[in-house]
């Protein structure tokens, strides 16, 4: 209880899809399906802050033509963390990681204010599932 719910600002993030289809010989059109493996924050700066500040957490992305959707959330967020690996939404967002950005939104439920020289750094992995290209010989 109490406590406010706001979001940091929404940032970008390239996909790198060009890179990611021409290093595993397929195509955008035969990407099968794209899931978050792995998502979360971490706190960077200053050294001795913890995450004390926040007890939930909820990861959105979007993209230029998609809209917001919940990847990922962490519900009561432990004292004394620097880390926050949230819990992944089971969900296929192949139609965001094939557009050339994503648009990531992390909100919060705070009980206090972080330092105003916080950094933060969002990390993650997708799992794609693709068809390679046929090659004719």
């Amino acid at each position: 209880p109490g406590g406010l719910q706001i979001p940091f600002p929404k940032f970008g993030a390239p996909t790198y899809i060009q890179d990611f289809v021409k290093n595993n010989n397929t195509t955008a059109d035969l990407i099968l399906s794209v899931n978050v493996n792995k998502i979360g924050i971490k706190l960077i700066q200053p050294d001795t802050s913890k995450f004390d500040y926040v007890d939930s957490l909820w990861i959105y992305i979007s993209t230029k033509t998609k809209p917001e959707i919940l990847a990922a959330y962490k519900y009561g967020v432990p004292k004394g963390v620097k880390d926050i690996p949230a819990d992944v939404v089971n969900q296929d967002i192949k139609d965001y990681f094939k557009e050339d950005s994503i648009y990531y939104t992390v909100k919060g439920h705070y009980n206090n204010w972080p330092d105003s020289n916080t950094k933060l750094q969002l990390y993650g992995t997708f799992k794609v599932k693709a068809s390679p290209v046929k090659t004719s010989n």
